[in-house]
């Protein structure tokens, strides 16, 4: 059995198509600046929300990997209800998985729009983002995210391969699905305050660090921890063996 925790392959989705490269930060920001971006990173990127979104792609894929394994479609034929017992064993480490992994990476896009703007930049940036019209297109996006295009993709890897590699272009699919539904519901005003922000000197340079941090956190995506994996697996091995003794015992 080899479930795959993909939770953040929807998280790379949150935003607007970006330039696929950026030019690194030339120095260290300084802690009002980091302060700033934090700030900056909590308004783009509401935590509790981009957690629902990583924990609903998590169990979404989970299911699906589960699904397609040979050995686990065998123990719920035999015992029925055992995959659902798996799952839930998995769900306190997939819960906990997805926050760290929202955690890690608000920090990380912080620091890098700390490294890239300056002070004056972030409170431009902040200015913009607090707007009604940023701020109607910021909630859109995170509801019309979805990882359901790549569930199955992302399933049928981890079976065959034993592990998950979300590339690029598959983060630029989630990303442009989303983009797409949001454009669609949003006003023309809200799309041209969005065009102005994109054209200003600190939208650009937003813009630039936006991409730089992307390409990060796919990077931190394609490179996690196999102990975190491996304990959700003893978990859900020990919840169909419980499972099992507990149907047998009738």
């Amino acid at each position: 059995m080899r479930p795959a925790i993909v939770a953040a392959l929807i998280a790379v989705a949150t935003v607007p198509a970006l330039p696929a490269t950026a030019a690194p930060p030339a120095a260290a920001a300084s802690p009002a600046a980091l302060k700033l971006a934090e700030r900056l990173e909590a308004i783009a990127e509401p935590h509790a929300a981009l957690v629902a979104t990583n924990y609903a792609a998590w169990e979404a894929t989970l299911r699906r990997t589960l699904s397609l394994e040979p050995d686990v479609a065998k123990l719920e034929a035999a015992y029925p209800g055992v995959t659902e017992a798996a799952v839930e064993a998995a769900r306190p480490a997939g819960r906990a998985y997805c926050d760290t992994f929202v955690t890690r990476a608000a920090a990380l896009r912080a620091q890098v729009y700390a490294d890239a703007l300056t002070e004056a930049d972030l409170r431009q940036v902040i200015a913009f983002l607090e707007t009604p019209a940023a701020q109607r297109v910021i909630h859109r996006m995170l509801a019309n995210t979805s990882g359901t295009a790549l569930v199955d993709q992302v399933a049928r890897q981890a079976v065959s391969e034993g592990k998950v590699t979300i590339t690029a272009d598959q983060a630029r699919q989630l990303n442009q699905e989303a983009a797409t539904r949001t454009v669609g519901e949003i006003s023309a005003d809200d799309q041209v305050a969005f065009l102005r922000f994109n054209q200003s000197e600190a939208g650009k340079k937003y813009i630039a660090a936006r991409a730089t941090s992307e390409q990060l956190i796919l990077d931190m995506i394609n490179h996690q921890d196999p102990a975190e994996a491996q304990a959700q697996q003893r978990a859900m091995q020990a919840a169909i063996l419980a499972y099992i003794d507990r149907k047998k015992a009738r």
